[in-house]
């Protein structure tokens, strides 16, 4: 559990940084603080202790005070410029964070650091101190036609903001990702230390937790945790981000039985209140069992099965109709115009490329090179796809490819006919994503009308939790996939999470109704990490975010934007 001294986040900067450029405005570590708290409490669901100093300047205070937030502090936050990396105070703060991380967990949780480089300003890298100079940072600042460095300010009105915001937001997921992973872990030490204090247990049948929305009581995880841990359950080490079962109800109702067995109220009275007043059916919502001795000897494992598939396997003639309303979107020099009525995709291997694993799917197929994403059609000469990758500066440089999917195994993808390829030549619409408003869409006119392609269909219902989805789009830059078997899992105003099977490059994707096939919502954020590292090679990271309120992708509703595409 979080102790109550702990600091999620502190922000280490030099004070010459936050002052104001004119009088009456805000610094912009100040600004900086203020939308980084709201972005992390949404990610969190609660809100976040940040600390940043606003008073100390001497050093005869540093032992006294800073030491003590240093110690407690879960994430530590670098905002690089000249004067950070000249200042003795920020690079005390930096290395003393350092020494009491390595008596907490270590700097590094897995293959992340706990230390994040903001960088505010350009600073050549052999400046940098060695303990941060091989970190990934976030760029602040962007270039000008002659190479010079603009730093990115917290002002609405400032030429850069929509590059401020879009990198805050990503600090904002990755320090949230990190916190909800390492508080996992603290919990998981709590779980052992209770289980040991219990006695031995050998033939516990070991429970996942899958994280969905709100649990039916108004109790804490911990507390439902605890007490199924004292009714002989074992929690182990991984979690699973949602229970699939594609071969009926078999594996569910063995999760039914087994959960009667560790709870029966009329046998075993509560040890408290926090299961007391779950059924059983609320209770297979919140736990999954894995490996346990489940209708026969030896282990037995529940996997999340892999959803997304090729378009020659769709069984269903509608969601083969609607993959034709997709298309990959790249850059203009993805392609090699051969001259002769096609051009070539530029093309690498997948999982050569990436170093994946031999058991992840679609391990040799080809993936796009270059930047990419997923739209739709939604009129015969109108594609709408994603904010952050479509823009008034690159509109032209687009190209909407139809028909890049798999036919048939080991098909060869990348030669794609010219007439498959539209060029975008303006915005007709557009809203990019600020803050908790997760309305993100760019409506895009080609330059003619889309022939032999399905025009999508729009919904006008209402969304509601539970709806069943799924998603078409290209993950990775991969030939079409299909991902059914998902559903809505939180409804807001302008936007709907889901669980939906998603990787980098498919936002933009549509996400239809399972039972009317009409599309609700565009893709705008998945899992920021899509692989973990083995030792030897990389695999699919089976997602929850690590927090019962976990919510997954986050996607943009129709209703943001259908009345440009009556």
């Amino acid at each position: 559990m979080r102790d109550s001294k702990d600091y999620d986040v502190f922000i280490s900067y030099s004070h010459l940084d936050s002052e104001p450029l004119f009088k009456d405005q805000e610094g912009w570590i100040s600004g900086f603080h203020y939308t980084l708290k709201s972005l992390l409490g949404k990610r969190l669901t609660r809100e976040p202790r940040i600390w940043h100093d606003k008073v100390l300047q001497g050093n005869d205070k540093f032992n006294d005070e800073i030491v003590g937030k240093l110690s407690n502090t879960k994430i530590f936050l670098a905002v690089i410029s000249p004067c950070y990396l000249q200042s003795e105070w920020c690079m005390k703060e930096l290395r003393e964070f350092i020494k009491a991380a390595e008596t907490r967990g270590g700097v590094h949780i897995g293959n992340k650091s706990r230390i994040f480089k903001i960088v505010k300003t350009l600073v050549p890298l052999d400046q940098y101190p060695d303990e941060i100079r091989e970190l990934l940072g976030y760029e602040f600042f962007l270039k000008d036609d002659r190479g010079r460095p603009h730093e990115c300010a917290p002002d609405r009105k400032a030429v850069y903001y929509e590059k401020y915001m879009t990198e805050l937001e990503n600090v904002a997921f990755d320090i949230g990702e990190l916190i909800l992973e390492m508080e996992w872990k603290n919990l998981k030490t709590t779980n052992h230390d209770a289980k040991q204090s219990s006695g031995d247990h050998k033939d516990r049948k070991p429970i996942y937790l899958e994280y969905l929305r709100k649990p039916p009581v108004e109790y804490s995880f911990e507390e439902l945790d605890r007490e199924l841990i004292a009714r002989g359950a074992q929690v182990p080490d991984q979690i699973l981000f949602r229970y699939k079962d594609k071969e009926g109800t078999p594996q569910r109702d063995a999760v039914v039985a087994q959960l009667k067995e560790l709870y029966d109220p009329a046998a075993s009275p509560s040890p408290n209140k926090a299961l007391s007043h779950i059924s059983t059916k609320d209770l297979v919502k919140i736990l999954m069992i894995k490996a346990g001795k489940i209708g026969g000897s030896g282990s037995r494992g529940i996997w999340i099965g892999e959803d997304r598939m090729d378009f020659y396997d769709i069984p269903d003639e509608k969601v083969r109709n609607n993959a034709k309303c997709v298309a990959a979107v790249c850059m203009e020099n993805s392609f090699v115009d051969r001259n002769r009525g096609f051009s070539t995709l530029r093309v690498k291997n997948y999982g050569k490329t990436l170093n994946l694993c031999d058991i992840e799917p679609f391990h040799y197929q080809p993936v796009a090179s270059g930047s990419m994403c997923t739209g739709f059609l939604v009129k015969e000469d109108v594609v709408v796809t994603a904010a952050h990758f479509a823009n008034e500066n690159n509109v032209t440089a687009l190209r909407f490819v139809f028909g890049y999917k798999m036919e048939e195994p080991y098909a060869r993808v990348e030669e794609i006919p010219n007439e498959n390829i539209y060029k975008g030549i303006k915005i007709i619409g557009r809203n990019l994503i600020r803050g908790g408003n997760k309305s993100d869409w760019a409506l895009v006119k080609l330059d003619r009308s889309v022939e032999g392609q399905t025009v999508a269909a729009l919904s006008k219902k209402k969304i509601f939790c539970d709806q069943p989805i799924y998603v078409i789009g290209h993950p990775c830059g991969l030939p079409l996939k299909y991902a059914p078997g998902a559903s809505v899992r939180n409804v807001e105003e302008t936007y709907f999470s889901a669980n939906l099977d998603i990787y980098s490059d498919n936002a933009g994707s549509p996400v239809f109704d399972s039972n009317t096939h009409e599309v609700i919502g565009i893709v705008v954020h998945g899992y920021k990490r899509n692989f973990r590292w083995t030792g030897k090679c990389w695999t699919s990271i089976i997602y929850p975010t690590r927090d019962i309120y976990s919510r997954g992708a986050e996607c943009t509703r129709v209703s943001e934007f259908i009345r440009y595409c009556q």
